[in-house]
């Protein structure tokens, strides 16, 4: 081989190591990150895959540890005493604010859910806020009766917790768990501490009428439509129908024809989303690109929608009841009625994929009404809509 030869060969292994060697570097980088996002899962007790989430936050998963740490099968006893159930949580609290992040809300949510489980309803919580040592006693004291307020107002707000079943309690700086004179340490230090005292609260009064938005969309040669009242559907259109829950309820969705009952939610074929529904999320059923479509059968079609606190006993009754009520006394408020719409499928007809226009930010005020006091037992939410099938 030739001296000029030989260097174009050394030149070229050179360069192919230097390419191993770089790949060699970066797949190392992503089995740290992979090993370092499973210890933190782990040391947390989060599920790998919620760890590695953009959103970070798997609800219901969240919403059974929580009830886990606040059930009296936690409670430990020692000389020094009794060890209530309490939670920890850190809420990314920004400095000097008491506002509740995105992030933040959805770990409340999985909170709110767990507080309304028969295992934990009975008792009065306490909820204390805690501050970093940035700023005065007297201004941190405050701010972390706030931050316990900003807690407890959105849990009442979006769930069925009566106020008077906390008890807030602002502990300032007094109370830190990690080094101030760091910013990780004052992060953890912003934290709030949900106590179950034990105490037993007992519930008076009905709870208030469910309140959700919905709304029935349909998609007619390429085009996305409201489906109103009464309108008619061809077996070509496709249609879906939108809810999102104001406050935490089991959500019922039925579609009647021919005297035919089918439940559209909550049902797995339709939708991968279950009971109870999350306050300010945005359902669709059939899923996201999902539509309906109408099969051979022809006349009117409705759809019944219930939403009620607790779980019904027997929906398909409820509908039966519900459907039979007239679609007058409409009030503005809650959610507008737009009464019914069908999905007409049968076993041997599932729903057809769909690229249905709009996202689900497109649901707004103004695309509902409500139906109001047509069906007041059982404190339920009802929604009617009925189309023609031609």
């Amino acid at each position: 081989m030739s001296k000029k030869k030989l260097m174009n060969f050394r030149r070229t292994i050179h360069r192919v190591r230097g390419k191993g060697i770089h790949i060699l570097t970066k797949a190392a980088i992503v089995f740290i990150l992979s090993i370092t996002v499973l210890t933190a899962a782990t040391i947390f007790n989060i599920p790998w895959h919620t760890a590695c989430a953009k959103d970070g936050v798997n609800i219901n998963r969240l919403s059974e540890q929580y009830k886990s740490a606040l059930s009296l099968k936690t409670i430990s006893r020692s000389l020094e005493g009794v060890t209530v159930p309490s939670l920890v949580m850190n809420l990314d609290f920004p400095v000097n604010s008491s506002s509740l992040t995105p992030r933040a809300i959805k770990y409340l949510d999985a909170l709110g859910l767990a507080l309304q489980d028969e295992t934990l309803r009975t008792y009065i919580y306490r909820v204390d806020g805690h501050t970093c040592s940035l700023g005065s006693t007297e201004y941190n004291y405050n701010l972390s009766f706030q931050r316990a307020q900003a807690v407890v107002d959105y849990l009442v707000q979006n769930f069925y917790l009566p106020r008077d079943r906390f008890i807030i309690k602002g502990c300032g700086e007094s109370k830190p768990v990690a080094n101030n004179a760091t910013e990780e340490g004052r992060k953890k230090n912003r934290r709030v501490v949900i106590i179950n005292t034990l105490q037993d609260f007992q519930e008076t009064g009905k709870p208030e009428r469910p309140k959700v938005k919905v709304c029935a969309k349909y998609v007619r040669s390429g085009e996305e439509k409201e489906l109103t009242q009464g309108e008619t559907l061809n077996s070509k259109d496709t249609y879906c129908v939108e809810f999102s829950p104001q406050t935490a309820a089991h959500i019922y969705l039925y579609q009647i024809s021919g005297g035919k009952k089918d439940l559209l939610f909550p049902n797995e074929k339709y939708s991968k989303n279950e009971n109870p529904v999350i306050p300010g999320r945005i359902y669709r059923v059939p899923d996201f690109g999902r539509g309906f479509y109408l099969n051979h059968q022809k006349g009117e079609e409705q759809l019944v929608l219930i939403a009620q606190k607790e779980e019904l006993k027997d929906p398909m009754d409820f509908c039966q009841k519900a459907a039979a009520l007239g679609t007058t006394n409409l009030k503005k408020g809650l959610s507008r009625s737009m009464q019914s719409i069908r999905e007409a499928l049968e076993e041997t007809v599932p729903p057809a994929p769909l690229k249905m226009a709009g996202k689900p930010d497109d649901l707004q005020e103004n695309s509902y009404n409500a139906l109001n006091g047509i069906f007041n037992e059982e404190e339920a939410f009802i929604w009617k809509l009925s189309f023609q099938h031609q």
